[in-house]
């Protein structure tokens, strides 16, 4: 109960409930459990009524950046046409980077098959490149648990998911030249990319 994460996702928690009245929000995953390692990220469970799931996904960029700024806010793209469930991952300044917020928001009927067409609604477009390297991060945090072969097929998938194939030779130098190629077509994902080569320079 001493982890700062445990800190941070307290005070994420009532922003969002204090957001959308009537709602509850959870602590799930491995910091829920109490097994969280040095890169478990922070997960959330955000439970609305039915008629302020729309106000409730607009306002989550706003409640989560009252308690510490965005670097990056997205929607995953197989839930933006549920009427009842979203998937939001944010990238959070000032904290590690293997501190993502994964934010599951639901109404109180959410069915986890449910892919029913809502009306016309905008979300966060998902940018491949970015995703792409959460990959490659994803891909030293396997390597950091053991996972030797989860590693393996996580930068092929990064790779894929811009459409390139890998001309280094090491898995350092992979995640490296896909850094570097992702931070060149997306300059404001700089950072990022430099995150992910110091965190791959680091461990391997």
């Amino acid at each position: 109960m001493t982890d700062s994460r445990l800190d941070l996702a307290r005070l994420l928690i009532e922003s969002l409930a204090s957001a959308c009245p009537g709602s509850t929000v959870e602590l799930r995953g491995s910091l829920a459990a109490g097994t969280a390692d040095e890169f478990s990220d922070i997960d959330l469970r955000w439970t609305v009524p039915e008629h302020l799931f729309g106000q409730a996904r607009g306002s989550a960029p706003s409640a989560i950046a009252s308690i510490t700024p965005l670097l990056s806010f997205r929607s995953d793209p197989d839930w933006q046409t549920s009427p009842s469930r979203r998937l939001l991952f944010a990238r959070l300044a000032g904290v590690p980077v293997w501190w993502r917020l994964d934010l599951e928001v639901r109404t109180a009927v959410s069915d986890d098959a449910d892919s029913t067409p809502a009306p016309s609604q905008d979300d966060v477009e998902w940018d491949p490149y970015e995703s792409a390297l959460q990959n490659a991060l994803a891909t030293v945090k396997a390597v950091g648990r053991g996972q030797e072969e989860q590693a393996d097929d996580l930068l092929v998938r990064a790779y894929e998911r811009i459409a390139l194939d890998p001309l280094g030779t090491s898995r350092t130098d992979r995640i490296i030249e896909l850094a570097e190629i992702i931070a060149g077509a997306r300059p404001h994902l700089r950072g990022f990319a430099d995150d992910v080569i110091a965190e791959a320079s680091a461990r391997f």
